[in-house]
């Protein structure tokens, strides 16, 4: 299991979403009013919602925040020059840890170091959000919340009791609960997820589904214990 804190907090994320809010079309029904599974998200509502989010800052110049870690070698010569700058601004904060690398045992040497120096030469040169940019992703993402809040769909509540009465099978909030182990695996409305998931962490993809996989099979054994126990 992964020894950072910030993928396997988004690894359990993805499990809870995955549990309550699962990307097929299965109806499931809550036992209570008050269960946290009462309520669904229109993935197909989300995903037009997350499209528009994210092409804010491409339309405006900027590269989109998050997809940097998608940046390959063939897109720099698309970028421009100041996209050039953010990619390298945060390539820098994400990666280069200068104070590590002259202090380890290992590290490079101080003169090296000095040889190749990271960061801007002149660090007003850079390009802070003005106030007005930062009112409109604030508001841009009051947007996407608020059209989010208005799709989101009640399941329809059905008892123990009600169930028994019917006779007919009721499928559980957390049933057919769905793994991926691949990318490949992954339908379209669960990709978008994931990839939009994994960009919050300046991950890839597939980093992100072995973290999930590797927490569900903890999860899978610490549930068979209990079970166990429970039947001794």
């Amino acid at each position: 299991m992964t020894s950072l804190p910030e993928v396997t907090l988004l690894a359990l994320l993805v499990i809870a979403v995955k549990l309550y809010y699962p990307f097929d079309a299965i109806d499931r029904h809550p036992r209570w009013a008050t269960d946290l599974g009462v309520m669904t998200v229109n993935w197909d509502r989300w995903y037009e919602a997350q499209r528009e989010y994210d092409s804010r800052e491409t339309a405006n110049g900027h590269l989109e925040r998050g997809n940097e870690i998608k940046v390959e070698e063939k897109d720099v010569f698309d970028l421009s020059g100041d996209q050039m700058d953010e990619y390298l601004d945060w390539f820098e904060k994400t990666w280069v840890d200068e104070e590590r690398a002259r202090n380890h045992p290992r590290g490079y040497p101080e003169q090296l170091l000095d040889m190749f120096p990271t960061g801007r030469q002149d660090p007003g040169l850079a390009h802070p959000a003005t106030q007005e940019e930062n009112q409109a992703d604030d508001e841009a993402l009051e947007r996407k919340l608020r059209t989010m809040q208005e799709h989101l769909e009640v399941r329809k509540v059905i008892s123990d009791r009600d169930a028994k009465k019917s006779r007919l099978p009721v499928n559980r909030i957390g049933s057919y609960y769905k793994r991926y182990r691949k990318v490949e695996d992954l339908s379209d409305t669960a990709r978008h997820f994931h990839e939009t998931a994994s960009s919050l962490a300046a991950m890839k993809l597939t980093s992100l589904l072995v973290a999930v996989m590797q927490i569900e099979q903890k999860l899978i054994k610490l549930r068979k214990k209990e079970v166990e126990a429970q039947a001794v």
